[in-house]
This record gives structure tokens, sequence and C-alpha cells, in this order.
């Protein structure tokens, strides 16, 4: 199957964030047999100044011309805030048996994330969130379904195990978000 996978794949952080689950969701993909285009948003739209000042028309454009380039049978979206649905709507139009799926590994009640996921249901068919939280259901509109998925664990990026360990010097659990796009 070819799959375009539209999501933030950080190029301009030279490699920082090489574990985000875009690479891992891809990752997964390739692995079971299918072929992956990954389109980034993020940084196809800082290539242009004017994406700024036009609604990111030269952003959507693009994925449309990757879309009749690559020719997918899937396309997933994650967290691509620049992709309209408009445009998505078009790429379906393109290709009516195209199957449109969303993923989202954000706080399902923080940063408007329940508003995106309701806004997004209107192109997709299929969401699926992280957050096993059970007022999800409520982003289910517009017929599309949502659906838990665990995060993911990639072996070729978490490669560190300390999980096999059997005896620690230290019991301490920190989890601190430091602000993943600005490096602080």
């Amino acid at each position: 199957m070819r799959i375009l996978h539209i999501s933030n794949f950080v190029q301009r952080h030279k490699g920082r964030l090489f574990w985000n689950h875009a690479f891992k969701i891809s990752n997964g993909f390739i692995r079971n047999g299918h072929s992956v285009y990954n389109f980034s948003d993020r940084d196809v739209s800082k290539l242009s100044l004017t994406n700024k000042f036009n609604n990111e028309k030269n952003t959507n454009n693009d994925l449309i011309s990757t879309f009749k380039n690559y020719n997918p049978d899937l396309l997933v979206i994650g967290h691509a805030d620049k992709i309209h649905n408009t445009t998505i709507l078009k790429l379906k139009k393109m290709n009516p048996n195209l199957k449109i799926i969303e993923w989202n590994v954000d706080n399902y009640l923080l940063d408007n994330t329940e508003n995106k996921l309701k806004n997004r249901s209107e192109a997709v068919d299929h969401i699926f969130i992280t957050n096993g939280d059970e007022r999800i259901s409520s982003a289910a509109i517009n017929n599309t379904s949502v659906s838990f998925f665990p995060n993911i664990f990639d072996s070729s990026i978490e490669d560190k195990k300390i999980f096999e360990n059997k005896t620690y010097d230290k019991d301490l659990f920190f989890a601190l978000s430091h602000g993943v796009g600005r490096a602080i």
C-alpha cells in the first residue's frame, strides 16, 4: 500500500527530535511492507515566506502536487495544522477510494485538542489518539470514528532498554515537557 504521511518531520531541527511519533509511525508502516512518503507540513511551510500571509496556500498546493505524483491509498495525518480540511477533501475527490486517518498524541483536554479533532473530523475517516479518556468519543462527529492507541515504542529509536535492568541505584520517575520545538 502507498501511504502519504503528513506530519511534522522536523527537518529544521537537524535531527534533534529524531524520536517523535511521526518517525515511529512511518517506520512501523515500512516494516510492515508499505511504501511511505513523508510530507513535513511545517517544514514545507517554512520554505515560502508568503505562507505566513496567504493562509498556507503554497503548503496546501505543494501537498496536492505531492498527492498527484505519489497517488497514495492511505493518507495519514498527524498534528498537521498547516493543512486545511478543504485540501484534504480535494484529495478525497481526486481518489474516492482514499482512506484518511488522523493520529494525535496530545492531551485531549489541553491545547484545544478536542476542538482540533472535531474540526478535522469533517475530513477524515478515523481518528487515533493516545489519550484514553472516555471523552475522546465527543470528537466522533461527522461519521468519524475515534479510537485510543498507545504511545509507540520503536526499538530502532528507544534503544536504551532500561526496562531490562533488574536493580536500580535510584528509584525516581521524572517527566517534563521541555518545549519540544523550542529546545528549552
